[in-house]
């Protein structure tokens, strides 16, 4: 991608692909067209990240319609105008503001945002190496989606790749989504197990998928905790890693027979993630990432349940 406004409609594109996928259903150019009016060749331009938007009106009537179809909150018109002025910035301008955040030692980014460059940047080694520890898996799921078609399209060709993931048991009694409501709880618990199964057997199917198609060595892991975690962390190839908390938040959702429920609940899109590395430049931030490898093997190591399945 060319610039940030660019960057941000391919991860809403790529969002909004995931879940509909998730869903049964697809997201096509011809879909989008005919939902809000903007030419086809406009939309591929944008997608591709071969031309930035110009039009703000006919950019934010496609954000909506993604975000409504990936179950997100309405756009921010001021934050889409700010990425489009942006995206008018000389390049050198740009080039000195990324060099000044490559320099620190961490940053905070929404989350849909921030995982899918680390996880590309993973996925560029021989061998790789996640471990997660998630409340549902659909950020995991969401960040994978781009290498795995980077591998698809020859771009990328890792010799194996390893995942391992922790999240709650089935006989938890999760505390997200939670009810706002005492008899709906039984509604919420099914709801709750269906989207962590939604989002685990996606990413357990995107990756097997490999081992097919292109030979890569796979090996996946998947175990439960007899708790619900509340924070989400990913660990990538021994050296970075990715915090975020569960935000919580009121929201209405559709229970696994279709009819709407009240819960409360971690909006992923609005966590923010922070980044560790061992290759920054202060020890904070590789004690954090060797602290937090020490922490997600002494759960794998005990108390986890060996060979849960979803």
């Amino acid at each position: 991608m060319t610039s940030p406004i660019l960057d941000r409609f391919a991860e809403l594109w790529e969002t909004t692909r995931v879940r509909m996928a998730a869903s049964g259903d697809r997201l096509t150019l011809d879909r989008v067209q005919a939902a809000t009016g903007v030419p086809k060749a406009t939309l591929s331009d944008w997608r591709r990240g071969h031309h930035a938007p110009r039009e703000m009106d006919d950019l934010i009537k496609v954000v909506r319609v993604l975000s409504g179809w990936a179950g997100l909150p309405a756009p921010d018109f001021r934050e889409w105008s700010q990425l489009v002025e942006q995206s008018r910035i000389p390049k050198a301008v740009q080039q000195s503001r990324q060099a000044y955040l490559s320099e620190r030692e961490s940053f905070m980014l929404p989350s849909m945002v921030a995982i899918m460059d680390p996880l590309a940047s993973a996925f560029e080694a021989q061998d790789v190496e996640i471990d997660a520890i998630c409340v549902t898996g659909h950020a995991l799921a969401f960040g994978i989606a781009r290498p795995v078609q980077d591998i698809h399209a020859g771009r990328l060709r890792p010799r194996q790749i390893k995942v391992r993931i922790l999240t709650a048991n089935s006989d938890v009694s999760p505390p997200l989504p939670a009810p706002r409501h005492e008899e709906d709880a039984e509604r919420v618990r099914q709801l709750r197990l269906r989207d962590r199964n939604v989002y685990v057997n996606t990413l357990h199917s995107t990756l097997a998928s490999l081992r097919e198609t292109h030979g890569i060595e796979v090996h996946w892991e998947f175990r439960g905790v007899s708790f619900t975690p509340l924070t989400e962390l990913i660990l990538l190839n021994g050296s970075e890693a990715l915090f975020s908390y569960c935000k919580i938040s009121p929201r209405t959702v559709t229970d696994v027979k279709g009819d709407p429920v009240e819960v409360y609940d971690a909006v992923a899109s609005q966590g923010l993630v922070k980044r560790f590395n061992v290759a920054g430049p202060y020890h904070a931030g590789r004690d954090f990432v060797e602290d937090s490898y020490r922490w997600f093997n002494s759960i794998w190591e005990t108390i986890s349940t060996e060979g849960f399945t979803p």
